[in-house]
Order: C-alpha cells, then sequence, then structure tokens
C-alpha cells in the first residue's frame, strides 16, 4: 500500500519564520514525515509559470491561452455584449489578462481596480466556474479580457522578493489556514510535485501506481489540468480535481483507472443521425422476419388416410368335450322305457 503523500507551501504573504515553525509542529503533533523541504524564488515561479499550472483551471484563460483557443460560448457572448464574437476577435479586440497589461500598458494592480469596476457596472458575463469575461475601455476603445482578477492574485507570488517554502510529507494533512497551501488528493499531490518540483511521474511513488494501473503518461499530464472527465457505469461528468478530492491513495487510484477505461458515453446524436443508426440496425433483422415469416405462413400437407380394414383375429377352435354315452341304449337314463306288453 502506497502511503498518502502531499504537497504543502506556505503562501509568500505567509513566509516568515513563526509560521514555519508552526507548521513543522503541527506535522510532528500528527505524526506527518517531512520527506524534502525547500523554497522557490519569485523568478523562478515566474518563469516556468508554475502558479499558473498550479491554478490551471483560471490561468489558462488569463495567462496561457490566447482568445481564439478558448471554447467561447458565442450566444451568452453576443447576449451580453451585442455583438458577434467571431468579429471582435477578428477585430483584434479579444485579449487574456496577461496580454490586456501590455496592451493598457498597466500592471497588475490597475487592471485589478478597472475589473473590480467592471464588475460593479455590470459589464461582466461569467461563462463556467473560473472563467469570466469583462468590457475594460482603453482611450474609449472597448476590448473584451478574460479572468483580469488573475493577475492581481499572481502577483503576489511573482513579485520581486516573494517566495514560497514548500514541504513534500508522507500523509494527507489538516488544512485550514488559507496561508498554507496543501494537497487536496493523492493525485494533486503527484501533480504538484510534477509543477513545483518537476518531478517525474514515473519516480514518484503514486505516479508508478498510476502506471502500473495502465494509465499512460500522457494522460496523468493532461489530467493535472483538472479536465472535465465523465466516468462510470452510469456515465457522470465532473472536474477530476473535485472528484478525487478527500481520497485516500488506493481508492484514488481506483478511480483514476475507472476514469482512464474508455466508459466516457459517445457524443449525442442528431435526430437524423439516430433514425438513420435505428434504420441501418432493423435493416439487420431483414432476414430474420423473412424467416419467421414463412415459419408463420407453413401450413402442413394433410395426413394420408390410413387403413381401418382390420383384419379379423381367427379364434382358436377350442376341443369340445367327449359325451358320455350309455350302455346299449337301456337302462337307466337310456332313451327307452319299459314296454307295456
Amino acid at each position: 500500500m502506497v502511503l498518502n503523500s502531499a504537497f504543502v507551501f506556505i503562501k509568500p504573504h505567509a513566509v516568515n519564520d513563526k509560521v514555519k515553525e508552526l507548521v513543522k509542529e503541527t506535522f510532528e503533533k500528527n505524526n506527518i514525515k517531512i520527506s524534502k523541504e525547500g523554497s522557490l524564488e519569485a523568478a523562478e515561479i515566474d518563469k516556468y509559470k508554475k502558479i499558473d499550472k498550479h491554478y490551471y483551471a483560471i490561468a489558462s484563460k488569463a495567462t496561457i491561452l490566447t482568445p481564439d483557443k478558448l471554447a467561447i460560448p458565442k450566444d451568452k457572448f453576443k447576449e451580453k455584449f451585442g455583438l458577434e464574437w467571431d468579429d471582435v476577435l477578428k477585430d483584434g479586440k479579444a485579449l487574456n489578462a496577461m496580454d490586456c497589461c501590455a496592451k493598457f500598458e498597466i500592471d497588475s494592480e490597475a487592471l485589478d481596480k478597472m475589473w473590480a469596476a467592471c464588475k460593479k457596472a455590470g459589464d461582466l458575463v461569467k461563462f463556467g466556474g473560473g472563467f469570466y469575461c469583462g468590457k475594460l475601455e482603453k482611450d474609449g476603445v472597448a476590448y473584451y479580457v478574460f479572468n483580469g482578477f488573475f493577475m492581481s492574485m499572481r502577483s503576489k507570488f511573482v513579485e520581486e522578493g516573494a517566495s514560497i517554502h514548500y514541504y513534500v510529507v508522507a500523509s494527507e494533512p489538516n488544512t485550514g489556514d488559507n496561508g498554507v497551501h496543501a494537497s487536496a488528493s493523492p493525485f494533486e499531490a503527484l501533480a504538484e510535485r510534477m509543477n513545483w518540483l518537476g518531478y517525474r511521474v514515473e519516480r514518484d511513488p503514486f505516479g508508478k501506481m498510476l502506471l502500473k494501473a495502465g494509465i499512460s503518461v500522457n494522460t496523468i499530464r493532461d489530467w493535472c489540468k483538472d479536465p472535465q472527465v465523465t466516468f462510470g457505469p452510469i456515465p457522470m461528468t465532473k472536474s477530476l480535481f473535485d472528484t478525487l478530492e478527500d481520497t485516500d491513495s488506493d481508492w484514488c487510484a481506483g478511480l483514476c483507472s475507472m476514469m482512464a477505461g474508455g466508459e466516457a458515453p459517445k457524443k449525442p446524436e442528431s435526430l437524423d443521425a439516430e433514425i438513420a443508426r435505428l434504420k441501418k440496425q432493423l435493416g439487420s433483422y431483414a432476414e430474420l422476419e423473412k424467416a419467421v415469416t414463412a415459419i408463420k405462413m407453413f401450413v402442413p400437407p394433410p395426413r394420408a388416410k390410413s387403413s381401418k380394414a382390420a383384419k379379423k383375429v381367427e379364434e382358436p377352435e377350442w376341443e369340445k368335450p367327449p359325451v358320455r354315452q350309455g350302455k346299449g341304449g337301456d337302462g337307466k337314463g337310456g332313451g327307452g322305457g319299459k314296454d307295456g306288453g
């Protein structure tokens, strides 16, 4: 059995000796062993976009992907802003948060203020979890910016002098203090060790467990981005991280194996496609239909009349018993009597 493990880090605003001491004391009291400890500076966090990968679901729309790579619900966009999404994209009026800072020549703090004003004015639309678009203006020109709030959040990790202090521990710690982050599941712990510390799947204890279960390295890497996954005998779709949260190593690996098992439902077909599919399926039973019809219409030939002339059974002749005869015809029992002469 693989021990539960977690990646724990103290966030930049809370990194100081007292917090470090408190974290260690808490680990010791709960018999949680530290296998590795260290610090990562802002320059490295920024260069390798470690915080962006850590908050991928949010950051992908703000710093990693450009708007043309995002799946925009065009009807919602038009309903909110009264414009066609394709036209906005073509005109270069769509920006992620990082490109907005460059275009507007502002820092993350200024963008955060603009974003707050945009929200207050009602010029903001939510497309999904962690997926927002706001209408911001520069020199009277409107731009449509995605997840502008993330830059302020990101700046706390990448500003000069910032750092995190991390621990790799052999258990799942109890987390309640916002100043400390800890992995919510064994899989998230693996993803965070891969991101923050550069661990390789095949050299990580839990990574080895997943590989042994038949899950490929590429799948594991894709899962680190917290995609929506569809799984189960009665298919359901849910965030991968949410699905695995608060599980131990064995249960987490079991769920991962199920999600990788190809049990996702097929995409819903159009009505025409469904009708065509059903017709084809019915056509495959044509020969069987013919056979059943032939059986139903079969009339057996009339039976041949059987001969009712029964042969008489000759009864055997029984030998009659002999008749007893009297002596000379006279005497007792004879046929003649005494003469009267």
